[in-house]
């Protein structure tokens, strides 16, 4: 970030560029009719990332076009709509390319990715924000589009701000006025900006203790299935069959949550008792399989889960013809072997 601002910093003092490059002198339609600049900025922003199109330049031109009064909520409007975009057409070309990768490297840090979705999307997008790189990378990485779509959302507001007001203060710097003759931002809209950003980085994990379940419904949709508990209820948001996690969200009497954990692990599955547990039991505590299999040297039904331990794993529950749990064990889950 710093050596971009840096960038950007001496290439507006070069001669000539401010002749040629002049950010005093905006299309006089979009000064008056900010509704339709702003539409504009998103249109133009979606297909910009989509061609690799630094993010930053968009940045100064809506600190510019729209003053420093206007930038924040339509910038960030902006990053996620074009982020989204970008998402959404490399996912639908791609799809999880990168999982393919026969890197051990590559997996564990999918694997990663998998396990804290949002919090490591708000992280890099902290980091890199819109960079065209990283969207193609995220896209391309199997996370579900929910979590990245989460993570966007929390994570750039500290970034975009610095380097708004760093374009607004380059601009004074350089007896730039705003298009429209907005007025200054004070120094106390500009800590109210950093705080809020900072309030919103906090919130990085997909549930927090005490949440409403009203709350939760907002952040994350509707619950893939529900279970009565001694203390209230179990609302689960399993990945399977694509996926490789499910969380499994434990609410209290009052529908606020008492915890939230990622149950497709080693740890989670060694908790797995053959001779009592049956399918519902099963179904409870992990969720739905990814599918359900038949060999011929078992009679009954094998429940098939996806999930990771650094590589791509699958973990087998066998059911009796009676659904009571009889053996359990993972295996790796060679794709392209069973592509063949």
């Amino acid at each position: 970030m710093v050596a971009r601002l840096t960038a950007l910093a001496l290439l507006l003092h070069q001669p000539g560029w401010r002749e040629h490059f002049d950010l005093a002198a905006p299309p006089a339609t979009l000064a008056r009719h900010l509704l339709v600049g702003g539409l504009l900025f998103v249109l133009l922003f979606c297909p910009g990332n989509l061609t690799q199109v630094p993010g930053l330049v968009f940045l100064a031109a809506a600190v510019r076009v729209l003053g420093r009064a206007g930038w924040g909520l339509r910038t960030c409007l902006a990053a996620n709509l074009s982020c989204l975009c970008t998402f959404c057409v490399v996912r639908s070309v791609g799809c999880d390319a990168l999982r393919q990768l026969d890197n051990r490297l590559a997996h564990r840090i999918l694997a990663r990715l998998q396990q804290q979705p949002v919090r490591s999307v708000a992280l890099l997008r902290r980091l890199f924000q819109t960079e065209p790189s990283l969207n193609l990378t995220q896209a391309l990485s199997g996370i579900n589009l929910r979590y990245q779509a989460l993570g966007t959302l929390i994570g750039p507001p500290i970034p975009i701000t610095l380097h708004s007001t760093f374009v607004d203060y380059l601009a004074a710097l350089m007896h730039i006025q705003p298009a429209h003759g907005a007025q200054h931002m004070n120094h106390r809209r500009v800590a109210i900006a950093l705080a809020c950003g900072l309030l919103a980085g906090c919130a990085l994990g997909p549930v927090g203790p005490g949440m409403s379940r009203a709350d939760l419904a907002s952040r994350l949709g509707n619950p893939s299935a529900v279970f009565p508990t001694a203390q209230g209820s179990r609302l689960q948001y399993s990945g399977q069959p694509a996926g490789q996690y499910a969380w499994m969200v434990d609410l209290d009497h009052n529908d606020r949550v008492l915890q939230a954990r990622q149950v497709l692990t080693a740890l989670e599955f060694a908790r797995l008792d053959s001779g009592r547990w049956t399918r519902d039991d099963v179904e409870r505590e992990f969720g739905r399989p990814a599918a359900i299999e038949h060999v011929a040297s078992w009679p009954g039904d094998i429940m098939t889960y996806r999930w990771t331990d650094g590589v791509d794993m699958l973990y087998w529950v066998y059911l009796d013809q009676g659904n009571i749990v009889r053996r359990a064990h993972p295996g790796i889950e060679y794709r392209d072997l069973r592509r063949d």
